[in-house]
């Protein structure tokens, strides 16, 4: 098991991950470029955290919300 600094550095990179990804899905704004991005996150993440990013770039006010999220919201350590 790690130390709660490692755990909350694992989790804030994760959030920091998952912003990035939902400012890339905002910035697609044709199907193609939609589509595309999609298959490059089935290519580099597991399936779970796929579906995850699906789920969040499908809702409109989910993926807005976490792509405004700031550095406190993330949880920096």
């Amino acid at each position: 098991m790690g130390t709660e600094k490692g755990i909350q550095e694992q989790l804030y990179n994760s959030r920091l991950k998952l912003k990035r990804e939902m400012l890339r899905a905002i910035s697609c704004i044709s199907k193609p470029t939609r589509r595309k991005l999609a298959a490059e996150w089935k290519k580099t993440y597991s399936e779970i955290f796929y579906q995850e990013l699906i789920n969040c770039a499908r809702n409109k006010p989910v993926r807005s919300e976490i792509a405004a999220w700031d550095d406190e919201q993330m949880g920096k350590p």
